[in-house]
């Protein structure tokens, strides 16, 4: 039976069908695949034409393959194309809209993050990440100056509400942390509920559990009380500022700013005790030059000199050396050190296995000559066994037992010597190194030269 000419136009022809075949296959592939084909159609064999190698694309293409032909034959003539599909037909179009299309989706595609096995996280960070959930803190666009009042306006009052809470008063209490200082005791104030008074972990970072359950609070209790505060912001402004999140993700950014006055008053401590040292010891080198000072006195009298001039040219604070009432290194009155006291014999067995032993070192200045030193020694001996009550100075008061291990003092003096208390090797050596150093004089103006070698032992 003859088919119609309707029922022969309803069904696709060869051409028609293997060109919706191969549409479907065109769709379906992926992009590098049709660049490769797009190039191999535009740039097809023509009549008549030598062919040429396949380029690296169209070879290594697992879509394409083309005949391996000699470079010196030449290629059989094609009939002319009438089908209708050749390169500038209607499937090229569309061929070229799919590759347009693939290549936009490639272009606007996002970037997939790499897949990371899972870290077992430490216990304190573990129990902050579950305290705290990623949407739990909101951040809120600053718009314009109004925003800015507001946001100022929360961050100041969950700030202080957070000194409240870990009970820090500024320029009047330090700022408490775990390991110390430790905050005063709670006292209420008239106006406001009890508080749960807790205390941060600086050495830590915001989110661990002590310091973000500091934060909450401080956002809980803000939150609260501007709700029943319809005048510090607008009625317009209260649905995007007044949340909890957004009041903790300011809490959480004025952090850092308790902590920097956690650290800075460490610093304050540590100049502070510093300070002290640097004062102490200054007071025990000028209680040594009064010392000498008055143990001067025979020995100015002796040769004739004028004590009140002569005590200022032989004697500085900056030049009787060093007092430290423990090891400097350690600063610990440890056993090794009254080991060191013991061996010089200058303290009882008693005192040296006593931790609190009333003894000082002391210490020569490093550029002094030795025989300078023991002079200063010398004439404090004299002056201690020419005391009433020997050990004892004149306001009665127990001198310290000072002994001298050998070891030598680095201070720098600001009243730079005569060059004659200078340590020879010390100045041919190490002088250099000083570039401020200048020598005042080599003599003293008021005290002979005769007299100054023979304490330094010239001839």
């Amino acid at each position: 039976m003859s088919s119609t000419p309707s029922q022969r136009s309803s069904s696709p022809l060869p051409m028609e069908r293997l060109q919706a075949e191969l549409l479907q296959q065109i769709a379906q592939m992926p992009l590098e695949g049709l660049q490769n084909i797009m190039r191999l159609h535009r740039g097809g064999v023509g009549p008549g034409t030598t062919s040429s190698t396949p380029s690296a694309s169209a070879a290594s293409s697992p879509y394409m393959s083309t005949p391996q032909v000699s470079p010196t034959t030449i290629s059989p003539s094609l009939p002319a194309d009438n089908s209708g599909y050749g390169a500038d037909s209607e499937s090229d179009a569309s061929l070229q809209q799919r590759v347009t299309q693939l290549e936009r989706q490639v272009a606007q595609k996002p970037k997939v993050k790499r897949s990371k096995r899972p870290i077992k996280l430490p216990a304190d960070e573990a129990a902050a990440k579950r305290a705290r959930p990623s949407d739990e803190r909101e951040f809120v666009n600053v718009l314009d100056h109004v925003d800015a009042q507001i946001k100022s306006y929360l961050q100041s009052q969950v700030r202080n509400k957070m000194y409240r809470i870990i009970g820090y008063v500024k320029g009047t209490t330090p700022m408490p942390s775990v390991g110390g200082p430790t905050a005063p005791p709670y006292v209420p104030e008239s106006n406001e509920d009890p508080i749960e008074r807790m205390v941060p972990d600086f050495s830590k970072g915001n989110n661990c559990p002590e310091n973000r359950r500091i934060q909450v609070l401080a956002a809980q209790l803000v939150y609260k009380e501007e709700m029943k505060n319809p005048v510090a912001i607008a009625e317009s402004r209260r649905p995007r500022w007044l949340k909890e999140g957004v009041i903790l993700e300011l809490a959480d950014r004025s952090w850092p700013n308790l902590k920097r006055i956690w650290k800075e008053q460490g610093k304050d401590e540590l100049e502070l005790v510093a300070k002290s040292k640097r004062a102490m010891r200054n007071a025990r080198r000028e209680t040594r030059r009064d010392q000498l000072f008055q143990a001067l006195e025979p020995f100015c009298a002796e040769h004739g000199l004028d004590h009140d001039i002569a005590k200022y040219e032989l004697v500085h604070h900056d030049w009787v050396g060093e007092a430290l009432s423990c090891d400097e290194e350690t600063e610990e009155r440890s056993q090794e050190w009254r080991d060191l006291l013991f061996e010089t014999g200058e303290i009882s067995v008693r005192e040296r296995d006593d931790a609190n032993i009333n003894c000082w070192e002391i210490k020569r200045p490093v550029w002094m000559h030795i025989k300078y030193w023991e002079w200063y020694k010398k004439l404090l001996l004299d002056r201690t066994n020419s005391l009433p009550n020997q050990g004892r100075s004149r306001a009665g008061r127990i001198d310290h037992k000072r002994v001298d291990l050998g070891r030598v003092s680095h201070l720098m003096p600001l009243v730079l010597p005569s060059d004659f208390m200078i340590d020879p090797k010390w100045r041919s050596e190490e002088m250099e190194r000083f570039g401020s150093w200048e020598v005042r004089s080599l003599y003293p103006l008021h005290v002979p030269k005769e007299l100054c070698d023979s304490i330094v032992g010239r001839p």
